[in-house]
């Protein structure tokens, strides 16, 4: 291998850490506006009969060529009337002046019981399988061999040999969750997950040592009314992926302007950080059975004099859609009537 390929593989490593994704997995500043990335267990967790979520993530367009994730998900609660959510995701990320991109497929499945004593309560058992493909395109990349001694040939050969360009690999997911609601404005959760059970191959270069760590997350959120139409809603996050982690800790304010059923009205606003890397602002609004998220990171790890402490933009919009409920009417015999 070239010294200019170990050079460029060391310095993405460097910048890997740099740029604070302290995991090998994606990730959103976001984290409760993808439900199904970050806990298996919150498939069905909503209220409603489908949503569908779409995720926009771009971040470090100033420094390189930008990352961008991008994710599609759609679940559904108590399927057929059981205890039963299922749901299905979609997510691609593309890395790099190589293009590094990494797909998943997911099928998610959680199962939820209540305390017959107080429904308010909910327990829910969940878990992911999936497909991931990661594949790169070393075309994009410059090796010292195709400098001729007078300027760069991005024609000439490179000289390397390498296996494969594409992984293929499946993975496995698991999730638990506990939600407490007294009310729409008085409700809290706690949620623990393990992501990468089996640890799936990532090397292209056929290294059985590289292998995509297992993820372990932990989560909680609470809501609490402070007015008549304000609430406070704290969240934290943490993730352990191998040897790196992530906290993610803020808040966010919700202005409640029109509470009736047909004509629901909420604005967000939040700050939130995460620790060592970077500080969000974050905006939103429900609108009927609509939400939209808009964040920004503000980046002030070591690659803040790069960056100038800009980091990403993020975009969240999620859609909850329920079907009429019918009345249960009772049917009775018409018996004759004798005078």
């Amino acid at each position: 291998m070239s010294r200019l390929l170990k050079y460029s593989l060391a310095v993405g490593l460097l910048l890997s850490w740099c740029f604070g994704v302290w995991g090998q997995d994606i990730h959103f500043s976001q984290f409760y506006s993808s439900p199904l990335h970050l806990n298996p267990a919150l498939a069905g967790a909503f209220e409603g009969d489908y949503r569908f979520v779409a995720n926009q993530r771009r971040q470090w367009g100033a420094v390189t060529q930008p990352f961008q994730t991008f994710g599609l998900s759609a679940d559904a609660s108590e399927l057929g009337g059981t205890p039963v959510g299922v749901g299905l995701s979609f997510f691609n990320d593309r890395a790099g002046d190589s293009f590094l991109s990494t797909t998943q497929i997911n099928l998610a499945g959680s199962f939820t019981l209540a305390l017959p004593t107080d429904s308010s309560w909910k327990f829910s058992l969940g878990a992911q399988t999936g497909y991931i493909r990661r594949q790169i395109d070393f075309s994009e990349l410059q090796f010292d061999q195709q400098y001729n001694g007078v300027q760069y040939d991005p024609n000439a050969s490179y000289g390397e040999a390498f296996p494969t360009d594409a992984l293929n690999t499946l993975n496995l997911n698991l999730g638990f969750n506990i939600a407490h609601q007294r009310t729409h404005r008085k409700q809290e959760s706690v949620g623990l997950a393990l992501f990468n059970l089996h640890r799936p191959q990532q090397s292209f270069l056929e290294n059985s040592n590289i292998v995509l760590d297992r993820r372990f997350v932990a989560h909680a959120k609470v809501q609490r009314p402070i007015t008549d139409k304000l609430d406070l809603i704290p969240a934290v996050l943490f993730m352990r992926q191998g040897p790196h982690s992530e906290v993610s800790i803020g808040t966010s304010l919700k202005y409640l302007m029109d509470t009736s059923p047909l004509h629901y009205r909420a604005l967000y606003i939040g700050g939130w950080t995460r620790a060592r890397d970077a500080g969000m602002v974050s905006a939103g609004m429900d609108y009927d059975r609509w939400h939209v998220g808009v964040s920004y990171d503000i980046n002030y790890s070591g690659l803040s004099a790069a960056s100038n402490g800009r980091g990403g933009w993020e975009v969240a919009l999620i859609y909850i859609l329920s079907k009429p409920k019918v009345p249960d009417t009772k049917r009775f015999r018409q018996c004759p009537l004798y005078l």
